[in-house]
């Protein structure tokens, strides 16, 4: 990586981030998939069973699922938080057909039945703000309604990224409100 694409990268920073926790992201970006996941994972494991209510919460779920070892599952849980900010940055991945290698899309003939315009919720089941990419990544148009800071993301990307990573007629940021229910008929 060129000084002059780490220093575009650092520019990208949206102000709301922390200066150490963008350097984090650079760094973690650097290594081969999946080592950024799994030092995530790593760290939020740490980080949430040293936490006193997340250590309490993480281990009463695990024992409501009658788990044999359950601080091991409480661990588990803590560290999947970890492993969803990886693969909701996309750390690792160096270019949308090593994305799309990693992806399986079930139930794509509902998609693929739809005639015009479908609205799908969520994205809550996964890594949220990079659902549309991913979407995108495989080939399904989409419209992105919500917000997220994928502009301050898309710095670390090549263009390739940038081309599926647009921000759409819906993207917002938190401070804006207004939506334009036009761009709802179509990407």
């Amino acid at each position: 990586m060129t000084l002059a694409r780490i220093r575009r990268r650092w520019r990208a920073r949206p102000p709301r981030r922390s200066a150490a926790l963008w350097a984090l992201w650079m760094a973690l970006d650097l290594l081969p998939r999946p080592w950024a996941e799994e030092i995530l994972a790593g760290l939020f494991m740490i980080v949430g069973l040293a936490r006193p209510g997340r250590r309490r919460a993480a281990l009463a779920w695990a024992r409501a699922q009658r788990a044999p070892h359950p601080w091991w599952l409480a661990a588990r849980v803590c560290g999947y938080l970890g492993r969803w900010v990886a693969r909701m940055r996309t750390l690792g991945f160096r270019r949308p057909e090593d994305l799309r290698a990693n992806v399986v899309l079930e139930g794509g003939e509902h998609l693929a039945a739809v005639r015009g315009a479908a609205i799908l919720l969520g994205f809550h089941l996964g890594p949220h703000g990079a659902g549309d990419l991913t979407l995108r990544v495989i080939g399904v148009p989409v419209t992105f309604v919500g917000w997220t800071d994928r502009a301050a993301v898309l710095g670390r990307w090549a263009d390739e990224w940038r081309l599926r990573g647009a921000a759409s007629a819906l993207l917002r940021g938190r401070a804006e409100r207004a939506l334009d229910g036009r761009a709802l008929h179509g990407p």
